[in-house]
């Protein structure tokens, strides 16, 4: 299984999330990597502002302890809440064209509990359970 990097995000008391590509640059240049490379960061002060593609298209939204990433196209990347600045709790995860790629869940920022990953057509292609963010056991479909 390719595995996705989960970083846990550090607890401050006010924060400002932004998503930018490979680098964030509120950051002073870290390299952040988070499931399906979307980049999350914290930094103390501000409000999370909301950033845009080229065409206008919001990339992310935070609505009430929700964080939606979304496609250029306006579809859902991915979306799930976040609590105490970290990933907590059932996060669905969608293809480029609508289909639900992964559901899992995390807690304090660390994948927790079952996932499922489908394949491009809506098929289980595998189910894994995780425990504190290491996988502990893993069906395979295909």
């Amino acid at each position: 299984m390719v595995g996705f990097p989960v970083m846990k995000l550090p607890e401050l008391s006010a924060g400002r999330l932004c998503s930018n590509s490979f680098v964030c640059k509120h950051c002073q240049g870290a390299r952040i990597n988070t499931v399906l490379a979307l980049f999350i960061c914290i930094n103390k002060g501000g409000t999370m502002k909301e950033k845009t593609y080229s065409n206008g298209q919001v990339e992310q939204r935070m609505q009430g302890g929700k964080l939606t990433y979304f496609f250029k196209d306006g579809n859902i990347k991915a979306e799930g809440p976040i609590k105490d600045n970290l990933m907590d709790g059932l996060w669905h995860y969608y293809r480029e064209n609508g289909i639900v790629w992964q559901v899992g869940s995390f807690k304090h920022g660390v994948k927790h509990g079952p996932w499922v990953r489908y394949d491009r057509v809506g098929a289980v292609e595998y189910e894994a359970q995780f425990e504190d963010g290491k996988e502990i056991a893993k069906r395979l479909y295909h």
